[in-house]
């Protein structure tokens, strides 16, 4: 890749991280033929960290050497809907839906309207803890904002994978008083422990539902659904106190949602996907930054050098029960 816009920077990558979402476009290439109409034989990957290597004329908050977080998505900023604060929704900013832009695990990566999308990263932060923030951190922070806790409120977060783990980690470090982590592997149920969840449940071994609200003494103030199906949402409202919140973050195709447990109560409810931008990213650095979470945490699996990102993306593919995140630093 080379300069050919003004605007752009060049980054030459240096940590790069494995999402789930890779796996199901290569695994499921049909059912995602739609979000990636065009990318056979293109490069993969969404998830960056990078060192600056070349700057557009009219870049002006970026020099060569600048460590910076990368995004998964890459708006146009003049876009209507970004301009209502929805940047995500310019479909084609996509890494992975615009063969124009490509994925991220190569050597270089080619980053559009830089100073609007990249973010730069603290000298106290490492780039293990910066690449999980590109994506799992950035979707996290997006539903708890929807979720608008307010100091002392219930919080239950259902899936407890990569993002699930930093809902938790993020929400601990804010207002929730209570937090209580739903999933069914040991290792990430564990890792919420740590993350700050104050109870952990395996949602095979229980109705967590009902256990939940013995707990908490009556249903929780919000919930974070971060995995599951259709039924999780039924089982979510459920959990959730009248005037209570539920925000879904996870990624269904064709959802179909039974119209009868979105209706009575006066719950919130709503979808919601990553945000982007420079001024979003570099406001969770600086949540790194000051130690209030802990990103790294969630990496089970480290690699050194380009040739190991098979290997990251296989353990991932896998699933073994010590997987949660596979992570390359591109020494």
């Amino acid at each position: 890749s080379k300069i050919s816009d003004p605007k752009d920077i060049l980054v030459k990558t240096k940590a790069v991280a494995v999402c789930t979402s890779d796996i199901h476009m290569v695994d499921s290439f049909e059912e995602y033929r739609m979000y990636a109409q065009g990318m056979i034989g293109c490069f993969i990957g969404h998830e960056a960290t990078g060192v600056v290597c070349d700057v557009g004329s009219d870049v002006k908050d970026f020099k060569v050497g600048d460590r910076v977080v990368l995004p998964s998505y890459y708006p146009d900023h003049n876009y209507k809907v970004a301009q209502l604060g929805h940047p995500e929704f310019d479909v084609m900013s996509s890494r992975t839906a615009n063969p124009n832009l490509e994925g991220m695990f190569a050597e270089y990566i080619l980053c559009p309207n830089g100073d609007a999308n990249l973010g730069h990263i603290p000298d106290n932060v490492t780039d293990e803890q910066a690449v999980i923030i590109s994506d799992m951190g950035a979707t996290a922070v997006a539903g708890l904002e929807h979720l608008d806790i307010q100091p002392g409120e219930s919080v239950a977060v259902i899936g407890v994978g990569p993002v699930g783990l930093m809902g938790v980690n993020i929400a601990a470090s804010g207002n929730a008083g209570m937090i209580y982590a739903v999933g069914n592997r040991p290792i990430t149920l564990e890792k919420a422990k740590e993350m700050g969840a104050n109870y952990i449940l395996n949602y095979k071994e229980c109705d967590y539902v009902k256990e939940i609200i013995k707990l908490n003494n009556g249903q929780v103030d919000k919930v974070l659904i971060c995995g599951g199906n259709e039924q999780t949402v039924c089982q979510a409202m459920m959990l959730c106190r009248q005037g209570g919140s539920v925000v879904n973050l996870t990624f269904w195709l064709y959802p179909t949602v039974p119209i009868p447990c979105l209706g009575g109560g006066n719950r919130n409810y709503i979808q919601v996907g990553i945000r982007c931008g420079r001024y979003y990213y570099e406001r969770i650095m600086q949540m790194v930054a000051a130690g209030r979470i802990q990103p790294e945490k969630e990496i089970s699996h480290l690699y050194h050098g380009i040739d190991k990102t098979v290997d990251a993306f296989e353990v991932m593919r896998k699933s073994g029960p010590d997987v949660i995140k596979s992570v390359v630093i591109y020494d």
